[in-house]
């Protein structure tokens, strides 16, 4: 389902938007790593343990909440039986960890969230992209504009599946 919805999300984005996205080829040009001095391999090693870093920073900070919070909360939180799950589940999906689909798949097989809510919750998860996302890319209007497009496409789509 989410990589259909995927598809024809990006599709019809596509077909809306119709503007032509510039290329930059230079996405660091903040650490002059395309100067030539050390090479496109040190380059990529830098940025990955860079990134490496910032991903396990964060994991390290959302397993202690999860843990420190309890699944038994958070459930409660979820408002079982609620025409409104699919936008609680789709900002529960956005916490960039798996630990969150984990929950949200958790709370799905024991009842306590619907198909439709379970789905809004998956299709916004990216894992730790987005996080990435903010990191790399200094527009953060547009950041929020993409993220915004992500939540409406994914709770939509939940709400759909609510229905039948």
């Amino acid at each position: 389902i989410k990589v259909l919805l995927a598809f024809v999300a990006g599709f019809v984005l596509d077909k809306l938007i119709h503007r032509k996205l510039a290329v930059n080829p230079a996405i660091c040009s903040d650490c002059n790593c395309g100067d030539g001095k050390n090479g496109i391999i040190v380059a990529a090693l830098i940025h990955t343990a860079k990134i490496y870093i910032f991903i396990l920073i964060i994991n390290i900070v959302l397993n202690t909440g999860f843990m420190l919070i309890g699944e038994e909360k958070i459930s409660q939180f979820m408002m079982s039986g609620s025409f409104l799950q699919p936008f609680v589940a789709g900002l529960i999906g956005f916490i960039p960890n798996c630990a969150a689909s984990v929950i949200l798949t958790d709370l799905y097989l024991n009842g306590a969230l619907s198909f439709g809510a379970l789905t809004a919750g998956l299709c916004t998860g990216a894992g730790v992209g987005l996080a990435v996302l903010f990191k790399v890319n200094t527009d953060q209007k547009e950041n929020f504009k993409i993220v915004g497009i992500i939540y409406l496409i994914s709770v939509t789509a939940g709400l759909v599946l609510q229905l039948f």
